[in-house]
């Protein structure tokens, strides 16, 4: 699969998982100064906004998204349930960080609200990989 353009779509504001607007600045930074070229000459879009203003604003369907937001699971079911809808037939969702575990209640982590995702989905999708990459 080859893809012609890239969308990448980040809030990079603060948030409850102790990572402070300063250091959220500084990734926006550097995802801007890596993609520089590239957005020069419109291959490369960059929306600093939250997900749910995002797909409310959407022009695109996607072949692969990866999403990698909020942890809390409330909200990696609603983004799961917004890129489904925007995911070409054939396509791929990737969930970051799927066996994190902030929360102590182990379904308010996303795995809590993948399993909802794949519940509610189970008929309309496949899962292709599941597996967790140890930290050292």
């Amino acid at each position: 699969m080859v893809f012609d353009e890239l969308v990448y779509k980040k809030s990079w504001y603060g948030n409850t998982e102790n990572f402070g607007q300063k250091k959220q600045d500084l990734y926006f930074g550097e995802v801007n100064d890596y993609f520089k070229k590239e957005i020069l000459n419109n291959e490369v879009e960059i929306h600093r906004t939250t997900s749910d203003e995002y797909f409310i604003n959407n022009k695109y369907k996607f072949d692969l998204i990866y999403i990698d937001g909020n942890h809390h699971s409330d909200n990696v079911l609603r983004d799961a349930r917004n890129s489904f809808k925007l995911l070409n037939k054939g396509g791929f969702i990737v969930f970051d960080d799927f066996l994190w575990d902030y929360y102590n209640e182990i379904n308010l982590n996303p795995i809590g609200g993948v399993k909802q995702f794949l519940f509610e989905n189970f008929f309309d999708l496949r899962v292709v990989a599941w597996w967790s990459i140890p930290v050292a």
